[in-house]
């Protein structure tokens, strides 16, 4: 897929500028990362290495393909990430697991500059969130309000980069995005969206009471309500009923990871936290430019 570029010799503009006084302080990371402790941490550390397995770093270098046919056609194709990600969310975006899902493809792809961008006041934000970002080496996030956000938006599209924005289907940020100076100007040909939205049929099913610790859920998936099944749930259904039902998230334990029935996702008890987001693949945040020509 082309993706319209800029003059040559012009450089083109990634992040405006301003943005780089409403970037949080290094403290803000370091006090969230001091109110856990190495359980929790090692808990968010192994689903970074879980997405580095899934989504493994990619060469920000730019690479090219050329090919000569025996009809004397030439074909060249030079591919290279995209300029910049924003990563927009607001306050009820709160589980490090959807987080890290989302942010961690952008980090491995090569793209040179990558924010997160959350609606609403700073003195908001989960710990968990800030230490999950800290762990994954993303500290470029700002708190911005409405009219901030659409600024940011309207400066990085008139920049003339190529960029990609993931942002989550949620009241308040669709709200930015149907800004009129937004509405018909967020879908073109330099920037790719990619709406993400939250699971809301989530659900998780025990086998003994020790698993799945209620710390560990809400570490990493912050306010998610899950339906519960199985061991001192209250729930009278069977597994083969329970899991029946259509679910977006569905945590398992290991002994029924192979068979999770109607969900979306399944996730066993050695992988929690882990999440997938529809359409989110590798190639959106890489830009080509095809050349057909005679060849010599």
């Amino acid at each position: 897929m082309a993706t319209q570029g800029t003059p040559v010799g012009v450089e083109p503009m990634r992040i405006p500028a301003w943005l780089d006084t409403r970037l949080l302080p290094d403290s803000r990371f370091a006090r969230a990362y001091a109110l856990f402790g190495d359980a929790e941490r090692a808990l968010l550390k192994r689903v970074i290495s879980s997405h580095y397995l899934l989504s493994p770093p990619a060469l920000a270098r730019r690479s090219e393909l050329a090919v000569t046919l025996p009809t004397a056609l030439r074909f060249t194709m030079a591919l290279a990430p995209v300029d910049y990600v924003l990563l927009l969310v607001d306050e009820s975006f709160d589980a490090p697991a959807l987080l890290l899902s989302a942010l961690m493809p952008a980090l491995t792809s090569g793209v040179p500059e990558v924010v997160v961008v959350r609606l609403g006041s700073s003195a908001s934000i989960p710990p968990s969130i800030l230490t999950a970002c800290e762990l994954a080496g993303q500290e470029r996030f700002a708190c911005l309000g409405p009219k901030q956000a659409e600024q940011l938006l309207l400066d990085c599209l008139s920049g003339g980069a190529a960029g990609v924005l993931l942002y989550s289907a949620t009241p308040d940020v669709l709200r930015v995005l149907d800004r009129p100076g937004l509405r018909r100007r967020v879908h073109c040909e330099t920037l790719r969206t990619l709406a993400l939205v939250p699971p809301k049929r989530v659900a998780l099913w025990r086998d003994a009471p020790e698993q799945f610790p209620v710390d560990s859920l809400r570490l990493l998936y912050g306010s998610l309500c899950f339906e519960l099944g199985g061991c001192d749930s209250g729930c009278d259904v069977d597994w083969q009923t329970f899991a029946s039902h259509a679910r977006d998230l569905l945590l398992v334990p290991e002994g029924r990871a192979e068979h999770p029935g109607s969900a979306q996702v399944a996730v066993s008890e050695s992988q929690l936290g882990l999440w997938k987001w529809s359409r989110l693949t590798s190639d959106l945040f890489s830009q080509s430019v095809t050349t057909f020509s005679a060849a010599l």
